[in-house]
């Protein structure tokens, strides 16, 4: 445990840390500073500390159980509350994190059960797509703050028996009983259409409905996320060879309805053309 001086003290220790890592393998990748919104004050310190050359990777844990998905919400500000505004000049990776509705800051109403009806002696009313929406806008959002790897942190607490008919205020891609759930459903979906894109821009496509470009030598991938009880309206893009698909990847016909619900809109084009197809009707 680390006392008096805290910052001055981890600053030390992950110092000596990092040199007898590199001593072993200097391909190690080591992380730290360990921001968290926790402590506003904690990375800016470190930085004064000289912790910034002390590591390869910084990480923070960000938590989130609110509807993210448009520029200034909980991520990005929980993003710059934590690692302040200075100039890191190393990748940022999120290590602890989850942004469902089972997120740290809030406790489920409900058990996560997703699609189990019959096998379970009560009635079902866990909103499992809310849950994998909230989920998919939060890993959207950290992308598009610069995050470069992400870690959903995910656990049962207590006795089996107990957990599956209880809400488990930790957990991320499963269920309450350990299988999958819903969100693992989202998270393949998510991961198809945008692993190897690079996040260029997000934008206003329509009012309260933000569009999420992410870009690769293949194509563009728009994600569409409408604010929180938002009206839907059509989406329509001018592109002639251009698909859409929703929340778990399911085919969605064109013109695209906004819905209550992430929505992914793929062409072979780059993200400005992207842009300028979905704007054009504005």
């Amino acid at each position: 445990m680390i006392r008096g001086d805290q910052n001055r003290l981890f600053a030390a220790y992950q110092n000596s840390a990092f040199k007898a890592a590199k001593c072993v393998d200097p391909d190690f990748t080591i992380a730290g500073v360990n921001a968290t919104i926790r402590d506003t004050n904690w990375a800016k310190n470190l930085m004064l500390q000289g912790a910034k050359n002390s590591c390869d990777i910084v990480e923070l844990h960000l938590y989130s159980s609110a509807w993210n998905g448009f520029p200034g919400d909980r991520v990005s500000r929980g993003v710059k509350e934590a690692l302040g505004t200075a100039d890191w000049g190393k990748p940022i990776w999120n290590t602890e994190c989850q942004g469902c509705a089972s997120g740290n800051c809030d406790r489920p109403l409900e058990p996560q059960i997703g699609l189990l009806y019959h096998s379970i002696p009560w009635v079902n009313k866990f909103d499992y797509n809310a849950d994998a929406d909230r989920q998919m806008r939060f890993i959207i959002s950290n992308l598009a703050n610069g995050m470069k790897r992400i870690y959903l942190y995910s656990a049962r607490m207590g006795r089996f028996q107990m957990c599956i008919m209880q809400p488990a205020p930790v957990l991320a891609l499963e269920q309450t009983d350990g299988f999958p759930s819903p969100q693992l459903v989202a998270h393949s979906a998510l991961a198809r259409r945008i692993d190897g894109r690079i996040f260029r821009e997000v934008f206003e496509v329509a009012p309260n409905i933000w569009c999420y470009l992410f870009e690769s030598q293949e194509g563009t991938t728009a994600v569409v996320i409408p604010r929180r009880f938002t009206k839907s309206v059509t989406i329509p893009c001018a592109l002639k060879k251009v698909s859409a698909s929703d929340l778990y990847g399911n085919p969605l016909p064109l013109p695209l309805q906004s819905g209550n619900t992430l929505r992914y809109i793929e062409a072979s084009v780059n993200a400005q053309t992207m842009k300028r197809a979905l704007q054009k009707n504005r």
